[in-house]
């Protein structure tokens, strides 16, 4: 008769505890793909044990992660988790950008951001708001002239960052918060840096020329099928949006207008 007083019963919690954690540890920090399973282990985690349990199991030497930084992370693979379904794509180019900036990026009007239909545990397909991780890319690689210097907005200070990112929102005001120590892992990889930004209204042209391009080429892809297919929330939503745009381009146009006639006369 075989013996049988080792054998482990896999669907017990404490077994789920450690097969969490273990798995965790294998992954942790290595890739961007890898910090994305790590934010799904930790929503695994918290769905499938006990409250206190959940916070032993942050706390355990294998996980060792904060409650802000587990949030942090749950938010990260929602926001990305198109990504750990093409596991052979390069993301070098976000992988030690830093949780924090990160998370700003959520921040992004709807032209950054894209539909997919997603695999749920249950083997449910759904259809899942995510970040364009393409759209970021051109982002976080674009060149800023700072203090004599040229820096990729992906290597700013964070409070620099969110200024950018407000600015990429269509808010141009200036961010007065004051600087905030940044996520492990903020060294880059060099990439080709892109034309910079001379001055403040250079950067504002820039950044509305891609803007308008993306959402050129984004309407596009609203055809009759897609938007039958829209909720009426998200419908709603879009139009809202789209009307405030043209409102504030409506008044831009004029105010251009008003610019080059003043500098084509002078």
């Amino acid at each position: 008769m075989e013996d049988e007083t080792n054998e482990i019963m896999p669907h017990t919690e404490d077994y789920q505890f450690d097969a969490l954690a273990n798995e965790y540890n294998e992954k942790k920090r290595h890739t961007f793909s890898d910090l994305l399973l790590c934010g799904k282990i930790i929503s695994k985690a918290k769905k499938e044990l006990e409250h206190g349990k959940f916070m032993r199991w942050l706390g355990d030497k294998r996980v060792s992660e904060s409650v802000k930084t587990s949030e942090r992370m749950m938010k990260l693979h929602s926001n990305y988790c198109q990504v750990l379904e093409n596991p052979n794509k390069d993301y070098s180019y976000i992988e030690k950008v830093g949780l924090v900036k990160l998370l700003e990026l959520e921040k992004l009007p709807t032209i950054y951001k894209k539909t997919v239909d997603i695999t749920n545990d249950a083997g449910h397909v759904e259809k899942i708001e995510v970040i364009d991780e393409d759209k970021v890319e051109q982002i976080l690689d674009k060149g800023i002239y700072e203090e004599g210097k040229i820096t990729k907005v992906k290597d700013l200070p964070l409070n620099r960052f969110k200024e950018i990112i407000k600015q990429e929102s269509g808010d141009f005001s200036s961010d007065s918060e004051g600087d905030v120590s940044e996520s492990k892992g903020d060294d880059l990889e060099s990439k080709p840096i892109e034309t910079p930004y001379l001055t403040s209204s250079s950067m504002v042209i820039s950044v509305l020329s891609d803007q308008a391009q993306w959402l050129w080429k984004d309407l596009d892809k609203y055809d009759d099928t897609r938007l039958f297919e829209m909720c009426e929330t998200e419908k709603e939503t879009l139009i809202a949006s789209l009307k405030l745009v043209k409102g504030h381009l409506t008044a831009l146009v004029v105010k251009i207008d008003d610019f080059i006639m003043k500098g084509d006369v002078q």
